[in-house]
């Protein structure tokens, strides 16, 4: 199974962004990474980064890169299919309800009819 991630973004770019907002130096980033400075250099040089990779990105640098994906994701597909369904069981609900707020409503109206309180 290929686990190597086509990304919406650059990850390189996404990296240094975050190098620059913790003021780390590519060979910082090298030993948070454990990696050698060389590969570093390479993978802020890379467009896509396996699975396993991104996650240690993540967690060498205290940022969640998988939320990049979700966010790119969402603003691609903003009306996808799960939400469609979603929405649509929502409205069914919604009528239910509103169907038995009715029949609650004429079932007091009954009672007030027959001298019982409702």
């Amino acid at each position: 199974m290929n686990n190597e991630l086509k990304l919406p973004f650059h990850i390189g770019n996404a990296i240094r962004e975050r190098l620059a907002e913790r003021q780390l130096t590519v060979p910082q980033f090298a030993r948070r990474l454990g990696v050698s400075e060389q590969m570093a250099h390479y993978i802020l040089n890379s467009k896509d980064v396996k699975i396993g990779r991104l996650w240690q990105l993540s967690e060498a640098l205290d940022f969640n890169f998988f939320t990049l994906i979700a966010k790119a994701r969402a603003i691609e597909n903003p009306e996808r299919e799960e939400t469609t369904l979603l929405k649509q069981e929502m409205e069914g609900l919604n009528q239910q309800i509103h169907d038995l707020e009715m029949k609650v409503e004429t079932l007091r109206e009954s009672l007030r009819l027959v001298g019982g309180r409702a």
